[in-house]
């Protein structure tokens, strides 16, 4: 009968034959007694079920979700017609996302190019574009987080869409200077009102209040940058049952 062929056979079935050439050996050499070999021989299956688990293990996490072994397997045994559910994102949800993403970023980037033409005009000029610029330069980096959210291992290897990083580094970027400008926008104006009602006469700049901004934004920056390092997060596929598989995105 000819060996079954499947990827990592040739280890599969070399770390079988020296367990099974060790076990006989000690038997033939009476040094396992005839009512200990019961338990050496279930020690040794689960021995070898463990081993052969980390092989499987090891070589799905490798290889593309496509080829995982119990697929490679059941091809080169005639059944593989039986259908394996990735869970993979469907079609039509990842082009809602692409629209959504494309049509936000492009409103960010239109008001924004807008708002620098027109800054001189009393409106624009009275609503402070620096900042009004800042919300949109936000509002188009965390838009853009839509992007990286649409890609799994359906088309992308594990590898790649393990680098996860990119979803919360621009929405939290983005929301930082988002908020942060909005923050510091709404602060200049209740300056000037308290002042005004006290009878004050006070200039404040954007110089003024991008300490604000920088102090909300670094804060931020440095939380992230301490997250990436320590505990990055990463894309994981379990096996639920021999036909149902699950990627979920999780820390490391």
């Amino acid at each position: 009968m000819a060996d079954i062929r499947f990827p990592i056979s040739t280890d599969v079935y070399q770390h079988l034959d020296n367990k099974a050439h060790h076990y006989l050996k000690r038997t033939a050499t009476n040094n396992i007694s005839e009512s200990e070999r019961s338990n050496a021989r279930e020690a040794i299956a689960d021995s070898l079920t463990k081993k052969f688990n980390a092989m499987v293990k090891s070589y799905d996490s490798k290889a593309s979700p496509k080829s995982l072994l119990l697929e490679q397997y059941r091809k080169l045994r005639g059944t593989h017609a039986i259908i394996l559910n990735m869970n993979y994102l469907e079609n039509p949800l990842r082009y809602y996302g692409y629209t959504i993403g494309i049509l936000t970023t492009v409103l960010a980037l239109g008001f924004g190019i807008l708002t620098y033409r027109r800054r001189s005009s009393l409106v624009i000029k009275a609503s402070q574009p620096f900042f009004l610029i800042l919300v949109c330069v936000g509002v188009f980096i965390f838009s853009s987080s839509i992007f990286p959210l649409t890609i799994d291992d359906e088309f992308s290897s594990v590898e790649a869409c393990s680098k996860c990083m990119a979803i919360p580094w621009l929405i939290c970027s983005g929301w930082s200077i988002l908020f942060s400008a909005l923050y510091a926008k709404l602060r200049r104006i209740n300056l000037v009102v308290s002042n005004a009602m006290a009878f004050r006469s006070m200039k404040i700049s954007e110089k003024d209040m991008m300490g604000t901004f920088l102090l909300l934004f670094t804060a931020n920056f440095i939380h992230m940058t301490i997250w990436n390092i320590l505990d990055p997060v990463v894309l994981i596929r379990h096996q639920l049952s021999p036909t149902v598989s699950v990627g979920y995105r999780t820390l490391s």
